[in-house]
């Protein structure tokens, strides 16, 4: 702080304070009182300070402490030349007139005053800017502004004291601007507000990175300054080029093609397609940032030509928030190893059908028949894009001359390949002719009864068609009605354990050996049913004799029985251990019926019993001596027979048939 002081004379007391005092709003500053000639601390009398007629600090005696304090002042004396006082945190309050008083023995009072100013800087300083009616957006010290569209951006200097001036930069240059208009804050009268402005013209690629500061001062001392970076929107530079891409190329080698967006910002996008296939996946990108602060993006494609991409076009589009819309760049695939075709199928008496193959995509086509006779006229046909896709077509030309030779020229144009011509030549045969029953001749032609020969192959297959379908649908109903039937001949009458036991006297063994033998097979082709009764008064014709019926597959053979078995009301007894001739001559197979599951003898007594092949449900029925014959019809539905003298059951029957 610079002082200059003001003295005052009474009886050699001089007193010294510092004139034109300043002091920064919230820090702290101190006014300093002195006064000759020196004197003892014995001599001391009084050292006060008053603000405005108002005492602050004081100190009466020499036997005081040499610092005291009061509230944000502090009063500090040396008792022999000095007293200063010191203020903490100033406020705009402490602004005014203060005096230092000096009493020494023998001296009269003294005292000298000083002015105090409080200066403020401003507590904010406010940068904003505003296209036309829209305001910008100010986010981390960074603007961006759109091209070619003035802003104007103000500078608002907030509770000063007095009054700052603003001054403008673009990064160091000093722009000429108005130094600001002064207004009272609304919050305090005592403080004021400042606001300047500065507009950016035609904004472009030359603002783009450019600092603008705002600055505030008093008295030409810097209290507040601010800066934003301002970019601009810049799309990149165009035209876009695929580049790495060979204007003709082979199917076999790979290619890496790319596409370069530079100097742009912010960042462009870019995007590959493949006709309208998006392959953007296949693509590597680069992003830079040019020492001008604008971004380069490169991108990186990955792809592999195919025969059928033949004619395809490879488009690189660049996206820009600046643009309203996209850059395109595009090449062709035009492959080195594809060919462009035409040869006849078929010669027709006033047509040619021929095979075209190889068209590019995207290829404009046309066919043109010349008559190869001296003065032969050419015709031309316009096909278009219509077989623009690589693969072999049929085409048909109509209305031609029979027995002409004429030359066929197929050419195609892509607007980004090479042009591509074909050629062939073909002959229209002689038309047939038919001999009516008047003897008048019938020209016709092989083409004209195409019609013909497609709606008899038409009706051939929807016959075809039909009859598979009903053969299928007679196939089903027939299986369901075998099942049905199947199902219904088990729900007839079963015979239980408790009957099998009761018929063998109360006996349980033979149910258990039923159970060990439920694993036993016979073969069906063995079996014989003898038609003979254990006695000549019990004997019957064959229509009364014993049915049995059976379902079961083909098991391998049983050993060999020990004897044979008769039959009598349901229980089966033993006979004689050999039969005799005219016994063996009454013996009948017992055939293995299909869907039929259950099994029926009929005894001599007109008494029936029904054996059902469910599950687990058995026959048994006992010899004369003690050996049994046991049937399960369970899980392998097979019936096992044991016989006396051969593989055979015997049942005699009274006619012998």
């Amino acid at each position: 702080m610079i002082c200059m002081f003001k003295t005052g004379f009474s009886h050699g007391i001089e007193v010294h304070t510092s004139i034109g005092g300043q002091a920064w709003y919230g820090a702290s500053t101190t006014l300093s009182c002195s006064y000759t000639p020196t004197s003892s601390r014995n001599d001391f009398t009084q050292l006060k300070w008053a603000k405005d007629g108002q005492d602050i600090l004081a100190i009466w005696d020499s036997s005081e402490d040499l610092l005291k304090r009061e509230g944000r002042y502090n009063l500090s004396v040396d008792f022999t030349s000095s007293g200063n006082l010191t203020f903490n945190e100033v406020e705009i309050d402490d602004e005014g007139t203060y005096m230092c008083q000096v009493k020494i023995r023998r001296y009269v009072l003294k005292s000298s005053s000083v002015d105090l100013e409080v200066l403020a800087a401003p507590s904010e300083l406010i940068l904003r800017g505003q296209a036309g009616e829209t305001p910008v957006i100010i986010h981390q010290g960074t603007v961006t502004l759109k091209p070619s569209l003035d802003v104007e951006f103000m500078c608002e200097a907030i509770g000063s004291r007095p009054s700052v001036t603003i001054a403008w930069y673009i990064d160091d240059a000093l722009e000429e601007t108005d130094l600001g208009t002064s207004t009272t804050n609304s919050n305090d009268a005592r403080l004021r507000d400042t606001t300047s402005s500065l507009v950016i013209a035609n904004p472009g690629r030359l603002h783009h990175g450019i600092l603008l500061t705002c600055q505030a001062l008093i008295e030409g001392r810097l209290v507040r300054n601010t800066s934003i970076v301002i970019n601009v929107e810049e799309p990149p530079n165009q035209p876009i080029n695929i580049l790495g891409l060979y204007d003709h190329v082979s199917s076999s080698e790979p290619q890496r093609p790319y596409c370069i967006a530079s100097s742009s910002f912010p960042v462009s996008f870019i995007t590959w397609s493949l006709d309208e296939e998006n392959v953007t996946d296949n693509a590597e990108v680069t992003t830079t940032v040019m020492t001008s602060g604008m971004m380069r993006v490169i991108s990186v494609l990955d792809y592999d030509p195919m025969m059928e991409d033949d004619g395809k076009v490879l488009r690189c589009r660049v996206g820009h928030v600046a643009l309203a819309e996209d850059i395109i760049a595009e090449k062709a695939i035009c492959l080195t190893d594809s060919m462009l075709a035409v040869s006849v199928k078929r010669e027709l008496s006033t047509s040619l059908i021929l095979d075209l193959s190889g068209i590019q995509h995207s290829s404009l086509c046309s066919l043109s028949t010349c008559d190869t006779t001296e003065g032969g006229e050419c015709t031309s046909q316009y096909i278009g894009t219509k077989y623009s896709d690589v693969v072999d077509h049929v085409h048909e030309v109509r209305n031609l001359l029979a027995s002409t030779t004429y030359e066929v020229d197929l050419r195609c144009h892509h607007r980004l390949c090479r042009e591509s011509t074909a050629s062939t030549r073909a002959s229209v045969p002689s038309p047939t002719v038919l001999i009516n029953d008047q003897g008048s001749n019938l020209q016709t032609t092989s083409d004209e009864k195409l019609w013909i020969r497609d709606l008899i192959f038409v009706i051939i297959a929807v016959i075809v068609v039909s009859a598979f379908v009903i053969v299928v649908t007679v196939s089903v109903v027939l299986r369901a009605v075998v099942k049905v039937a199947g199902a219904q001949e088990e729900n007839n009458v079963t015979i239980s354990p408790d009957r099998i036991q009761e018929a063998n006297g109360g006996k349980t063994e033979i149910y258990h050996e039923i159970k060990e033998l439920r694993s036993s097979l016979v073969q069906p082709s063995d079996i014989i049913v003898s038609t003979q009764s254990s006695s000549p008064d019990q004997q019957h014709s064959l229509g009364q004799s014993t049915r049995l019926v059976m379902r079961h597959p083909r098991p391998p053979p049983l050993p060999l029985p020990t004897h044979s078995m008769s039959v009598t009301s349901a229980v089966m007894t033993a006979s004689d251990a050999t039969d005799t001739e005219s016994e063996k001559e009454g013996y009948m197979p017992l055939l293995p019926y299909t869907y039929s599951k259950y099994t029926t003898m009929n005894s001599a007594d007109s008494k029936y019993m029904t054996m059902k092949s469910a599950d687990s449900e058995y026959m048994t029925m006992k010899s004369a001596d003690s050996k049994y014959m046991t049937m399960n019809s369970a899980d392998s539905k097979y019936m096992t027979m044991n016989s006396a003298d051969s593989e055979y059951m015997t049942m005699n029957s009274v006619n012998t048939k």
